[in-house]
């Protein structure tokens, strides 16, 4: 009985030892033996690198250790001072942990303010207020924005100290790694800006956030319309330059929205966006290039600067992707964290900026006035870029002028004159463009109307002299006379005609009268034909293209009539229907399958050139491109007894007017 007293009362020591080291390590988790920073009356602190003296560091090279973790006694006291006794320090591990105290030693509320961090992809923050319980705030570069509170709108994260409170901050950095291998991330320390009033630096710094916000929104906006209409255009017209300028208008739009759509969209593969932004700064002044080589056809009038261009933009985007990958590959094989600069980027990106403006010099001095004025403000816009250009790479080259602001804003707002240029060059090369097709269509038109009027005159003229010929050796003089004067006189209309467009569809059924009369005598008068004339058409101002009826009426005599035992006849019916002309060809000949059954290819429709041109000028009328069946009908008419009657054609065209 003794003896389990024994080693009762035994365990119960040891329980309550163990206790008092829990409670005792507990205590020193909540109250880190490190001087606090103070807030008084006069302290103001704008983004400051805090003294080593007040914040330890906790390594974490697996990065795995949460914050319950590092509440653990056995981890919380590896906590430690920067070794270099500095205010910050290289990493070398995946993530940190930084600790510090803060005390609000005024009567009154206090707000700090925690920006986004660059020196980390991932930052959260553990406030510690009077208690174990710690309140869980994000400020790293890929932290969402719907999860960083005020932060989405001033780039600032609040943190509210009361009077007199002591608050415990634990900070935890992580992803570091990937973003040194590409660029020089700054150090690693605990930094936040504080005043008891807004100090007029970080006033201005909320402000400059409101402006760059709105800044950046309405530039993407016009970068976003800009590559989708010239994605168009290059879809419609398949013009190089306009898809080239679609990619550059992307990559310049990526470029100037890293927050959100690095820290939004791609915040869980920091990979990617890593690979995207160091991919989008590479590519857009060779897609730039490009365009401006396409833009002004260097290759065609300057051969030898279009070489130099080439040349320039590759060698820029080498000498901007060498460097950064063998420092991904260098980060990677842990030989340190080396820092290029490199120099020969910088120089051929200069001298490519330079080629591009002299580029655009050239084509002034080579292309005619109306393009000038166009070319010299997209000119303007580039010097103005590349100022902008230089003070963005230099800036303490500009530090010794009187407004050193204003020439900021300006190298700032370069993008948006550039592509207010630049689009407007584009839209202007598309409006070029677009004359061009008009003028060549208007060509295709003027030459189909000659191959219509060739493919008609070789059989026609040559029949029509053989009828000619004939009256004559039949000593019919009177009826070779008319005919011959018919004939002249129908060749002079058709020479007429076929030089306009469009002519008025009394000259046209002019015209349509002399060639039936000259087909009724040449076949001895073997069909009879009349024209049929709505009362409500105007035959003065209605317009037609010249020759549209004709190869349809020489399709019905010679296929239908001819074949035909007996007289036949054919019929032409002018009526209007709403806003288009309907022409109606009606002939009682042998119908389709009887003229496919003679020409010994049944089930075949042949489709005369004359006829298959004219079914595609009419087509070429509407807006809309209506299908062929839509414009041009056949319909095989058929007796009561079911046999094949003749056949009816109908044309319909839009009713156009003087």
């Amino acid at each position: 009985m003794r003896v389990q007293m024994f080693f009762r009362g035994l365990n119960n020591f040891w329980l309550g030892l163990f206790s008092l080291l829990l409670l005792g390590t507990h205590s020193l988790a909540q109250d880190i033996p490190l001087p606090p920073i103070e807030i008084g009356p006069d302290t103001v602190i704008r983004l400051l690198d805090l003294d080593a003296k007040y914040w330890q560091i906790l390594d974490d090279p697996d990065g795995k250790l949460a914050y319950e973790d590092v509440m653990d006694p056995l981890i919380s006291i590896r906590f430690h001072k920067n070794e270099k006794g500095s205010s910050a320090f290289e990493d070398i591990f995946p993530a940190y942990w930084m600790r510090y105290n803060i005390k609000n030693s005024l009567d009154r509320e206090v707000t700090i303010y925690y920006p986004i961090t660059a020196a980390a992809f991932y930052s959260k923050l553990y406030v510690i207020r009077k208690g174990y319980k710690a309140e869980e705030l994000e400020n790293g570069f890929f932290t969402p924005r719907s999860r960083a509170g005020k932060l989405k709108f001033s780039g600032l994260l609040p943190l509210r100290i009361s009077p007199g409170e002591v608050v415990t901050i634990y900070n935890r950095i992580s992803n570091r790694s990937l973003a040194r291998s590409f660029w020089a991330a700054p150090p690693v320390s605990p930094s936040f800006s504080l005043s008891t009033n807004l100090t007029p630096e970080l006033n201005q710094s909320l402000e400059s956030q409101y402006s760059l916000a709105v800044h950046d929104s309405i530039l993407f906006g016009i970068l976003l319309f800009a590559s989708i209409l010239n994605m168009i255009f290059f879809l419609i017209g398949r013009a190089r330059i306009h898809l080239y300028f679609s990619i550059y208008m992307v990559l310049l739009g990526i470029g100037r929205m890293p927050d959100e759509l690095y820290a939004v969209f791609l915040r869980e593969t920091p990979a990617i966006s890593v690979a995207l932004v160091v991919t989008v700064w590479g590519l857009t002044s060779l897609f730039m290039t490009i365009f401006i080589r396409s833009l002004l056809l260097t290759k065609l009038h300057f051969p030898r600067w279009d070489k130099v261009l080439a040349v320039l933009s590759w060698a820029t985007v080498f000498f901007y992707f060498a460097p950064n990958l063998i420092a991904f590959f260098l980060h990677s094989l842990e030989a340190g964290h080396p820092e290029f600069e490199s120099r020969l980027f910088i120089i051929a990106q200069s001298a490519l900026l330079i080629a591009n403006l002299v580029a655009f010099f050239m084509a002034i001095a080579h292309m005619g006035k109306p393009k000038n004025v166009l070319i010299l403000a997209v000119t303007v816009a580039l010097l103005i870029w590349a100022a902008g250009w230089l003070m963005a790479m230099y800036p303490f080259f500009f530090q010794s002028l009187k407004y050193p602001g204003f020439v900021y804003r300006v190298g700032e707002r370069w993008d948006f004159i550039e592509t207010i240029c630049l689009t407007w060059m584009a839209l202007f090369f598309c409006g070029i463009l677009f004359q061009q097709f008009r003028q060549m269509q208007k060509q295709v038109t003027n030459l189909e109307t000659q191959v219509l009027r060739t493919q008609m005159n070789p059989h026609f003229i040559f029949n029509s002299l053989n009828s000619i010929n004939l009256f004559i050796l039949q000593n019919n003089r009177d009826e070779a006379s008319s005919y011959l004067g018919k004939f002249a006189k129908l060749v002079r209309k058709i020479l007429e005609n076929s030089k306009e467009t469009l002519i008025d569809l009394e000259s046209e059924l002019e015209s349509v009268r002399l060639y039936l009369s000259l087909e009724s005598a040449r076949f001895g008068d073997r069909f009879e034909y009349d024209i049929i004339i709505s009362d409500d058409i105007d035959m003065e101002n209605v317009k037609v293209p010249p020759l549209i009826i004709q190869p349809f009426l020489e399709n019905s005599i010679w296929h239908g009539l001819t074949l035909k035992e007996g007289r036949g006849r054919v019929e032409l019916r002018v009526e209007r229907q709403g806003a288009f002309l309907i022409f109606r060809i009606i002939d009682n000949g042998v119908g389709r399958r009887k003229d496919s059954a003679k020409n010994g290819k049944p089930g075949i429709k042949h489709e005369p050139m004359g006829l298959k041109i004219t079914s595609q000028r009419i087509l070429r009328m509407f807006r809309n491109k209506p299908e062929p069946e839509e414009v041009i009908s056949i319909l095989d008419l058929e007796n009561d007894e079911g046999k094949p009657s003749g056949t009816e054609v109908s044309l319909k065209i839009p009713l156009v007017y003087d």
